[in-house]
């Protein structure tokens, strides 16, 4: 299974996608990156009561690398840890065209 995480053109964060998929234990393993990146930093963000905040894990920081055209492995437990949640890509830069990750999910 996997759900897009759209960032618009000129836009800085993706729309959302539950960590959970359904209630059979099924989450996030990896995110498929576009083609086309530059140079910008990213990180992954969840939604606790409306508020947007960075994910960080015991040592404070979680950053996956973000490489153009890679599938990029995701902490699962770190995302057990967060279930029921939305989750999305916020960049430092906006381009002019729209960028789409794609979220995969297993059942972990």
């Amino acid at each position: 299974m996997k759900s897009p995480l759209t960032i618009s053109a000129a836009g800085t964060t993706s729309t959302a996608s539950n960590i959970t998929w359904d209630s059979a234990g099924v989450y996030p393993v990896s995110i498929i990156c576009p083609a086309a990146l530059t140079n910008t930093d990213f990180g992954l963000e969840i939604d606790v009561d409306g508020t947007w905040h960075p994910i960080a894990d015991e040592f404070g920081t979680y950053s996956p690398n973000f490489t153009a055209n890679a599938l990029i492995p995701l902490n699962n437990e770190l995302f057990k840890s967060l279930k029921g949640r939305q989750l999305r890509v916020k960049v430092s830069s906006a381009e002019v065209s729209e960028r789409v990750f794609y979220v995969l999910y297993e059942r972990i």
